[in-house]
């Protein structure tokens, strides 16, 4: 049976990193004229409020009472992942693997930093209980064991001293639009254009600095991934 396309593959790890994700939009330092210029979507409603990125219906408000086994056992998932990754290593040339390495260490070192901006600064979020609090926890500790164990198993190799920090708004950009793509069409094959399988050899890191996004950084790439609002 013949291995999906390098782009293929990607994709179909991204649902694991990226659903039943738990977040907040804070609403500092937003300006009115851009609340103004969208009143018609009521963005308002939405800051501050504790929010997954559903498996289905996308980004929700989260309710007290819901079922939160799937936040809970997502290292599960993120456990699956590693699995598939060392499976494709047998079957993927050495340059295209190490291309999948690098732009999967960009996701998790992504959802890691965020997840842990979101957990130091929980007291802005409107609702919160020791059941809110011990999800973020949570969240952080299943992508912060996740980057450990991924380090480990696949970045044994010199640093790049050179490598630029990550871009985090045009990580979730991409990834979303890309999830967002698969649920609609319900379709396992849709693709996001990662590089060619035979890309450039390119060597791993062991780490990746920490992104360089501010506070006010965080609320543009998710209000533009929520609501599509763009904030100059």
């Amino acid at each position: 049976m013949d291995s999906p396309p390098l782009e293929t593959f990607f994709n179909s790890l991204l649902p694991n990193l990226w659903e039943e994700f738990i977040f907040f939009i804070p609403n500092k330092n937003i300006p009115d004229s851009v609340i103004d210029n969208f009143k018609n979507l009521e963005i308002e409603k939405y800051f501050n409020k504790i929010m997954l990125f559903d498996t289905y219906k996308g980004p929700i408000i989260y309710e007290k009472g819901t079922n939160n086994n799937k936040i809970v056992l997502k290292g599960s998932k993120l456990e699956n992942n590693i699995y598939r990754l060392l499976d494709r290593q047998n079957i993927t040339s050495s340059s295209g693997f190490n291309f999948i390495l690098e732009k999967y260490l960009e996701q998790i070192e992504c959802l890691k930093y965020i997840s842990r901006w979101m957990y130091e600064n929980i007291e802005q979020a409107n609702y919160i209980d020791e059941t809110i609090k011990g999800l973020f926890l949570i969240q952080l500790n299943h992508f912060d064991k996740h980057v450990n164990v991924f380090v480990k198993q696949f970045h044994k190799n010199s640093i790049d001293a050179n490598k630029s920090p990550l871009n985090v708004e045009e990580i979730i950009k991409s990834t979303l639009k890309e999830i967002n793509r698969q649920d609609q069409g319900h379709n396992q094959n849709a693709t996001l254009v990662v590089g060619p399988d035979n890309a450039t050899n390119r060597t791993p890191q062991k780490t990746i600095k920490q992104p360089l996004v501010t506070e006010q950084d965080a609320e543009k790439m998710i209000l533009k991934q929520v609501f599509n609002v763009n904030m100059l």
